[in-house]
């Protein structure tokens, strides 16, 4: 808690500096950025002692408290939130959380080794997790190892700049840029691990390759859309591109299925007399297909 404390207000700073409006020669101690970086320096120094093993189980226990697993066939009548990763990583309340927060900030970059220590603060989960598999087969605990990932790759997604046309920009911000690089340095084994589980416990189609598509968050003109958390488990949308064969697949569907007959709720406005396909997205609810094949 008092790291999180910590990373906290060294975020707060580095807001202070892009608002202010005193000129720098009329702070008491200069620029404030050149203060946070010096602290952050000296805390990711001591967070770069080697340890032993951590257990991560408090984290896990709190993401599970902040995402209940909800059977969404059986709570008809409960309204099931889409919530965002960002809204479950301030629930969590962890310095690694507030660590992620830095890297969305340009000054962040010129914090040393700030890279090498998010990658090894992801990477001791992931094999945290993965190492719980076997002795504890803990869904809770699978789910924050999917959460872990995933939520990364939402960052990257929210991140990613968009011009006025909604079209996603070629160049990322710094903040994208930074975890681009930590996630594809994430070894690999222990997080085809998490999704296997994951995958095996849900029943999931080996066609959704689950792994694969949130890969593709991390490159440009993917299609991924959004990832988010709906009834304690795994929702990503992605965007079907207009030429491809599902595309013309879904615009025959609506072609050859198109009725023009007039129904009461029209009450006297005219019949369509044909639907134009303009989006297709593709959604993949790991709840309701768990809910499905169990």
């Amino acid at each position: 808690e008092k790291d999180a404390q910590y990373t906290r207000l060294i975020r707060m700073a580095l807001l202070f500096e892009k608002v202010r409006t005193l000129d720098e020669s009329r702070l008491s101690r200069g620029k404030l950025s050149f203060v946070v970086t010096t602290l952050m320096q000296r805390k990711m120094e001591s967070w770069s002692v080697p340890e032993s093993p951590s257990d991560f189980s408090v984290e896990a226990r709190r993401f599970a408290e902040t995402n209940p697993r909800v059977n969404l066939g059986k709570n008809t009548g409960a309204k099931i939130a889409m919530k965002s990763v960002s809204d479950l990583g301030r629930l969590i309340k962890s310095d690694f959380w507030e660590l992620l927060k830095l890297a969305n900030h340009g000054e962040a970059t010129e914090i040393p080794h700030f890279e090498e220590m998010l990658n090894r603060e992801i990477q001791s989960r992931l094999k945290w997790v993965a190492s719980s598999l076997t002795a504890d087969a803990n869904s809770d605990i699978t789910r924050y190892g999917i959460f872990l990932f995933a939520g990364l790759i939402a960052d990257i997604i929210a991140a990613k700049p968009t011009s006025e046309d909604g079209e996603e920009e070629a160049s990322p911000g710094k903040g994208a840029t930074i975890l681009s690089a930590v996630v594809k340095n994430v070894a690999s084994e222990d997080l085809e691990a998490v999704v296997n589980a994951y995958c095996e416990e849900l029943h999931l189609p080996k066609t959704w390759k689950l792994l694969e598509v949130l890969h593709e968050g991390l490159m440009a003109g993917s299609g991924i859309k959004e990832i988010l958390f709906s009834g304690g488990d795994l929702v990503i949308k992605r965007e079907i591109p207009k030429g491809s064969p599902t595309f013309h697949w879904v615009e025959g569907l609506f072609e050859n299925t198109f009725l023009k007959r007039y129904t009461r709720d029209r009450k006297g406005e005219k019949v369509p007399e044909s639907l134009k396909v303009e989006e297709v997205d593709q959604v993949f609810n790991c709840s309701s297909w768990g809910e499905y094949a169990l």
